[in-house]
This record gives structure tokens, sequence and C-alpha cells, in this order.
């Protein structure tokens, strides 16, 4: 190196001194030296006609990319050969970076989507917990993982990772949720940062006890659903002892979006199955009780009077929502005194079977007097209310009586 501008070895934290009379191929990494040897050849016998990259050494160990244009100028002796040359480059480190830093994003987001399919599979919220640790490290490149979770004013342990990459069963922390648990198991508001990284002790479950086993970063991601949150995801490096790596905790910040969403799809699965369970016994203990009507088979009006509070508690109790469809046969009375009661009864038959026929299951059908019914449909809202209630319009106006 003869000549160098202030820029480069600004740039690169050294002054002239240092750079003018090396040899260049010192400040090139080893695995570049033979490409970079090889291209500065072909430059003097004017056969480098490409763009060049080349990773060299800052003054202080870091790794810095340059690019080198293709119009290097090449100065001749008195002797008509080859004597030195000038190249013209530029610093791309930080663009070379950012490209590293969006292909890590989007491998990480890719294997978000492949995990999706095999948290949706698991049967029940523990099993989902323990897949979400163990493909937290096969997929998201974890290391030390844990899942912890809100419950009734405590902090309940799931599933984590001792310092040897096993996945340890910690069902068995249980404690009070206190000012520090407190800050990280909220909802989270817009504008709030998505995981936190603090430098405090490193903790390990060893079946009994906590054990401290280092001190270091560590990160806590709120797991939320769209209603609530749910839990907390911790991570660390105490295996490798590697530095933080923020793309990585971007990844695994939709990962436990993800998984909050899923936990809470789990939950109501779960609480709705309880209610619709509770809705059968309830069910098999009113038919004892004879609270049906004669004509039509529904349910009658002293049924309602017993069923609806219970209904609206339940609602209320588990936060879904509770819908009432009333319907009424207009012109019914013309039929009775045209054709006979006994006619306008099979006319009522033929309308409870169409209902039936139409609305769910577990829906609730009542016959509320004469030719009014009453549909109690437990856990849909007014917009699946009102679709379910313009069906029955569809499906009784295609029904010949």
């Amino acid at each position: 190196i003869q000549s160098i501008n202030d820029f480069s070895v600004k740039n690169l934290g050294y002054s002239k001194e240092e750079v003018i009379g090396r040899n260049a191929l010192e400040f090139v990494v080893s695995e570049d030296k033979q490409l970079a040897s090889q291209e500065l050849r072909k430059a003097f016998i004017g056969e480098r006609n490409t763009e060049l990259e080349i990773n060299v050494y800052a003054k202080d160990c870091s790794v810095h990319t340059l690019l080198f244009m293709p119009n290097q100028a090449v100065f001749y002796g008195e002797d008509h050969k080859p004597s030195h040359m000038l190249f013209s480059g530029v610093d791309i480190t930080e663009r070379k970076g950012a490209e590293q830093r969006e292909k890590a994003t989007a491998a990480g987001l890719r294997a978000v989507v492949e995990i999706a399919d095999q948290l949706i599979a698991c049967s029940d919220l523990d099993s989902l917990f323990l897949r979400a640790v163990e493909l937290g490290r096969e997929k998201l490149g974890l290391e030390r993982c844990a899942i912890f979770l809100e419950d009734n004013g405590q902090v309940q342990g799931y599933y984590g990772t001792d310092r040897y990459g096993r996945t340890t069963d910690e069902h068995a922390q249980r404690f009070e949720k206190n000012d520090y648990w407190d800050k990280h198991l909220r909802k989270l508001n817009p504008g709030d940062p998505k995981w936190v990284k603090v430098e405090e002790s490193r903790l390990e479950w060893d079946g009994e006890k906590t054990l401290e086993i280092d001190r270091g970063w560590v990160v806590l991601t709120p797991i939320q659903s769209a209603q609530r949150p749910i839990g907390v995801f911790v991570n660390d490096a105490a295996i490798s002892k590697s530095e933080f790596d923020e793309v990585k905790q971007e990844t695994l910040a939709v990962f436990c979006s993800l998984l909050g969403n899923i936990a809470e799809r789990k939950r109501t699965e779960k609480e709705l199955a309880v209610a619709n369970r509770e809705l059968y016994r309830s069910n098999k203990r009113f038919k004892q009780l004879a609270f049906r009507d004669s004509h039509t088979g529904l349910y009658n009006h002293r049924y309602l009077q017993e069923v609806i509070e219970s209904e609206f508690s339940r609602a209320r109790r588990y936060n879904f929502p509770l819908s009432v469809i009333m319907l009424d046969l207009d012109y019914f009375k013309s039929i009775n005194d045209a054709y006979s009661h006994q006619f306008g009864d099979l006319i009522l038959k033929q309308f409870a079977r169409r209902l039936r026929r139409t609305v769910r299951k577990y829906d609730i059908l009542i016959r509320f007097g004469g030719e009014e019914f009453l549909i109690i449909s437990p856990g849909i809202d007014k917009a699946t209310a009102l679709h379910l209630s313009q069906r029955i319009l569809d499906s009784i106006a295609a029904t010949s009586f």
C-alpha cells in the first residue's frame, strides 16, 4: 500500500502510518486472501472487470466488507511494466448486515409458519406449552427457555430447559406474583416493547428448588392473546454464553404472539366443551321434568323460566356471548279458522321439525306460546345470531307445509 485516503483509514480505525508500506493482504480475512490475491493479479494484467467484495479487519478486529469497483487504474513504470494501481471502493458493511438480518428474519418467519400447524395440533394447553419449548429450541435456535403462566394471582411454571439442553417439567414451581412478574404479566399497550432484555442471575429448576447457575442477559417475551395476557416466555444463552441476537428475539416475539392466540383458542375450546357438557346434563334433567310442549316436542314456557337465568349466568361466568332469537308465525290464526285447530297443530309440528334441522344441536328451542317460538343460542354474538335468523327464514320459506 503506497497511499490511502483519509476516509478509508478513519473508517477502519487506523492511522496512515499504520497502513502505508504494508502488504494489502495483511488486512484481508483469511477466508478471502486467496480470492483477493487472484483478483489483484487479474487487475495488473487488465483481466478484472467485475465488482469484488472483500472482508477486511478494522483496527478493533471487527470485520468490514469493502466493495471494489472494476474501474481500477493501472500505472506503468519506465520499463512499460505495471508498477502500481489505484483502486476505488465503498464500505458496504451496514448494507451487508441489513441484508443478513433480512434473510435471518425471513428464515425465522418461515420457521414460525412451519411451527404453527404443530402447535395447533396439540390436544391441550399442557402439551401445547411443552411443544412450544421443544420447537423453540429445534426450529428457532433458542438455547435455554421456559414458560411461566399467570394463574389466579400466582405464577405457575410449566416447562423449561436445563444447562444441558434437556426439557424440564417445572409444574412444581408456583409462587406469588410480585412486582417483577406483575410488570411482565400484563396486557401490552400500543408502543410497549415486544420483549424486555435484562442483565440478571440465570436460574435453573432442579425439580425441587431454583439454582443460580451464572449471570448474563435474560429476555422475557409476553405470551398474549388478543383478549388478555397469558404468560411469559423466558430465554437466555447460559449454555453457549453467546451474544444477544436481536433478529432471533424479534422472531421469538412473533412466535409468542402466535402461541398466545393458539393458547386462547385451546382455553376457549376447553371452556366451551365444559359449557356444552353442563348444558347436556341440564337438558337431560329438564327432560325428566317433562318440560316439553306436547304438540311440537320443543321445550315449553315453563322450561324457559328455568333455563334463561342459568344461561345468562353461564355466559357471564365464562365471558362468552349469548343470543336469543324470537319467532312469530304470521297469519297463523287464519289457518286455524280456515282449516281447524288440528290442521294448525300439524303445521306447528312441521315447523318445529324444520327448526331442529336448521339450528345448532346445542341451541335451545322453546315454544313460547301459541305461534311464538324462542331460540336460545349460547356462544354466538349478534352478527352470528342475525345470520342464523336469516338462515331460518330462508329454510322456512323453502319448506312446503
